[in-house]
């Protein structure tokens, strides 16, 4: 999961970093091009954080939900199943990380494309620097 964010980011940071390169150049084509790939890998990441967030507030909504249950007429097996249960969900956390690096969630987002942006930032530095210095 780590490596294909990781790639999602790069794919993204490269596409758009030609997206402008090719804006100053007036090249409508690749203009095209490398804005609907851009537009693609972001969508990808957005679906994912996503999907991440909607799971994770699920399973935090199902604990209120066991404890509404254990207040009914029911088998004393059942019950004590769902207090184990409600024990084991109180210590654990649900929710989905890059191998513990980062959490995949909607804020994920956020970060993201202020990391794009800084790159962005200094890639078009480095770009304009060395184009100045060859004329």
């Amino acid at each position: 999961m780590i490596a294909a964010i990781l790639a999602l980011i790069v794919q993204l940071t490269i596409n758009l970093f030609y997206f402008f390169h090719r804006v100053a150049q007036h090249d409508i084509i690749f203009i095209v091009n490398d804005g609907l790939w851009s537009l693609a890998f972001f969508l990808v990441l957005i679906l994912l954080s996503h999907s991440s967030t909607r799971v994770t507030k699920s399973a935090e909504e199902l604990a209120p939900m066991i404890y509404k249950m254990m207040t009914l007429d029911l088998d004393p097996r059942l019950k004590r199943q769902l207090e184990i249960f409600l024990v084991q969900l109180s210590n654990s956390h649900v929710g989905f990380s890059a191998r513990g690096y980062f959490h995949i969630n909607n804020e994920m987002i956020t970060s993201i494309v202020g990391m794009v942006t800084t790159y962005l930032v200094v890639l078009i530095q480095f770009h304009t620097a060395v184009s100045s210095t060859q004329h």
